[in-house]
């Protein structure tokens, strides 16, 4: 969370007064820079595709628990609250009537 707000913010302040203010070091964001994705954080990305995609065919937006349901019966492993904080995080809202 702190490299992502010195990421966002560097351009506003130099890096020098950035990071002691936050309790990082210069050389730890460089290296979170270069650092390549998490595997969890590349399969998450691949569940929200097939998250967007699923419900398409009915030109709905589905709920956590429904939404699982059809990625389940997909072939697509996943829990609830995974699907549920995905959701949010990535502002896929359920259809209101």
């Amino acid at each position: 969370m702190k490299y992502q707000f010195v990421a966002a913010h560097k351009a506003e302040h130099c890096l020098t007064r950035l990071c002691p203010a936050l309790g990082v070091g210069r050389s730890g964001y460089y290296a979170w820079r270069r650092r390549p994705a998490s595997a969890r954080a590349r399969a998450n990305e691949c569940l929200v595709e097939q998250m967007r995609q699923a419900p398409s065919a009915d030109e709905e937006r589905y709920g956590a628990v429904k939404l699982r349901r059809a990625l389940v019966a997909s072939g697509v492993a996943c829990g609830r609250h995974r699907t549920a904080r995905l959701r949010r995080v990535h502002g896929l809202e359920a259809r209101r009537i």
